[in-house]
């Protein structure tokens, strides 16, 4: 399909593209890349579930920069891929050729924290300052990401306000350190939505939450399920929080 566009110098008017839950895994990731050239004005691709691996990403994203293509992408979906062979500093071009990405959703692709680690460095090295607003990593092993990392990756992305960080193997340890890196970079981050349940806090501090209260004021919406979160822990921070989410009228699942 993507050849024979370009065999006729086609340039289309696409702004959406949804080719969801079908078995691509034999694409080329230059013929992605290509189809991305072709269609200057696309907003939304949707590739869930597609059988795609991390070479084809990779492939895609390397087709663009040798094109020297800026996109349009607003909207990226790429989650229930086996991603788990990509390089994260695709990821980090990837957004630097996408400056104007509002929503990026990669769950259930089998990454790392390895693999975010090296996309939030390949932004901080590109001096990025992200347009994301929402971002869905939850259903990926990240229990070897470190805390300064998501910390950093909220730093980068200013207008973030929603991050679905569930069933990600995250320790309490990496939560303290996310938000201690806020804390020493001064930030108000604009969350209204975190979504962190199903991962093993039992060794979170409880200063913890009541910090990422105070730097996140308009925070609507916290999800923290089946966490294992410690009696203590927990009588300490519900009054904290139950008053935080009465005064905006929020909701607080523990």
């Amino acid at each position: 399909m993507v050849r024979e566009c370009v065999n006729r110098n086609l340039v289309l008017e696409l702004d959406n593209l949804d080719i969801h839950e079908n078995i691509l895994s034999d694409i080329t990731g230059s013929s992605l890349g290509t189809l991305l050239a072709i269609c200057p004005k696309l907003k939304t691709l949707n590739m869930y579930r597609c059988d795609l691996s991390g070479v084809v990403i990779d492939a895609m994203v390397r087709e663009c920069v040798n094109r020297n293509l800026v996109l349009e992408l607003d909207e990226l979906v790429i989650s229930d891929n086996t991603l788990s062979d990509i390089t994260g500093s695709s990821f980090g071009t990837l957004l630097a050729i996408s400056p104007k990405l509002k929503t990026l959703n990669m769950n259930d692709c089998r990454l790392s924290g390895v693999i975010i680690n090296a996309m939030v460095r390949e932004c901080v090295n590109r001096n990025l300052v992200l347009e994301l607003d929402k971002l869905v990593i939850s259903g990926n092993t990240l229990s070897d990401i470190t805390g300064s990392v998501l910390g950093t990756l909220l730093a980068i992305s200013p207008k973030l306000k929603t991050l679905n960080m569930n069933k990600c193997s995250l320790s309490g340890v990496i939560i303290d350190a996310m938000v201690r890196e806020c804390v020493n970079r001064n930030l108000v981050l604009e969350l209204e939505n975190l979504d962190i349940h199903w991962n093993t806090l039992s060794d979170i501090t409880g200063s913890s939450f009541t910090t990422l209260l105070a730097i996140s004021p308009k925070l609507k919406q916290l999800h923290m399920q089946w966490c294992e979160l410690p009696n203590d822990i927990v009588q300490n921070i519900v009054q904290d929080m139950w008053q935080h989410f009465q005064r905006i009228n929020g909701e607080f699942s523990c």
